[in-house]
């Protein structure tokens, strides 16, 4: 595993949604307010109702060295702005390799269900604490459990604020950054998860697309081995004309990411590929780099060395193409 899966802050990530602002970070309380929140209350989402529909999709941004990350879901709740929960329960747990949904490859969690109309600041994602419900796959080095701790009681959180509206319905999209999110204890080999979650309103979002010249990922000089295929990332930067640098969740300070994704060989085109969904439209500074793992998460000056830096701008459900 890379240094991107030793080091992890205690706090989650969360970017916000276009559509209202506002917005937090994981607070580590127990979810006590979650367990005595308000089970959803069935009602019309015709005309005149105080309901609409909300559908909510998972995806992700993946991480080197690992073959899977499987995570067991068993119900998402949602809190108002008021402090009320809206939980909705799973009739069957949904076990998802999260490290499969990249691009605009999404899973459902919930599809269209009736939630009242009105601000919500938070969503939490409960998960099976059972022995291997929530695992990686290490490919030769094999499956090794992944703690998720409070996952069934307390969730993984996501704080943002996101509106519901009465005249249409509302589409959320959680992009799970899996480089920022996963540690490992020291030389334990102990696995554990604090999410790092960007919320994104399909409505707002678009996509950027590009390809990266074989000859630079192969470059000793710039990278971490020889060896094309390993350590190839893109870090997308909010803003334009942004200075690249590692990721630092213990600054507030440092040029952090928004999101990072792999950069993949495609056999079909006979080139090197990257794709960043579901961004809010809006500028953003992108840069390349080979040596990934090298970006220890909670320290800097980690001597990642960028190129192909550019200013892009994207577009609500625009693909932006970079070559």
């Amino acid at each position: 595993m890379n240094q991107a899966l030793h080091q992890i802050t205690a706090f989650a990530l969360c970017a916000l949604l276009t559509a209202c602002g506002g917005g937090g970070s994981s607070d580590g309380d127990s979810g006590s307010d979650f367990i005595s929140g308000n089970d959803i209350i069935p009602g019309s989402t015709g005309p005149g109702a105080t309901q609409s529909a909300l559908s909510l999709r998972l995806t992700d941004a993946p991480v080197d060295d690992v073959v899977a990350v499987v995570m067991e879901f068993t119900a998402v709740a949602l809190r108002k702005k008021s402090g009320d929960w809206i939980n909705f329960p799973f009739s069957s747990l949904k076990s998802i390799d999260v490290l499969q949904l990249q691009g605009t490859l999404t899973a459902d969690l919930l599809v269209d269900v009736p939630v009242d109309i009105g601000l919500y600041d938070e969503i939490r994602l409960l998960v099976s604490e059972a022995p291997m419900a929530n695992y990686l796959d290490l490919g030769s080095a094999g499956l090794v459990d992944l703690k998720i701790p409070g996952g069934s009681s307390s969730g993984l959180k996501i704080k943002g604020e996101f509106m519901v509206f009465k005249s249409r319905p509302t589409s959320l999209v959680l992009d799970f950054d899996l480089r920022q999110s996963i540690k490992r204890k020291g030389k334990s080999g102990i696995y554990s998860i604090n999410p790092v979650i960007r919320l994104a309103n399909s409505e707002n979002s678009g996509h950027l697309r590009g390809t990266v010249n074989p000859a630079q990922l192969s470059s000793i000089t710039a990278c971490s081995d020889d060896n094309i295929d390993t350590f190839n990332a893109l870090y997308v930067y909010a803003g334009h004309d942004v200075i690249p640098d590692d990721i630092n969740q213990s600054s507030t300070t440092d040029a952090n990411p928004i999101t990072t994704t792999t950069i993949k060989y495609d056999p079909k085109s006979i080139t090197y590929k990257y794709e960043a969904a579901f961004l809010p439209a809006g500028d953003y500074t992108i840069a390349v780099t080979c040596n990934s793992n090298l970006d220890d998460l909670d320290a800097g000056n980690d001597d990642l060395r960028f190129f192909n830096i550019r200013n892009v701008s994207v577009t609500s459900n625009g693909t932006v193409a970079v070559f």
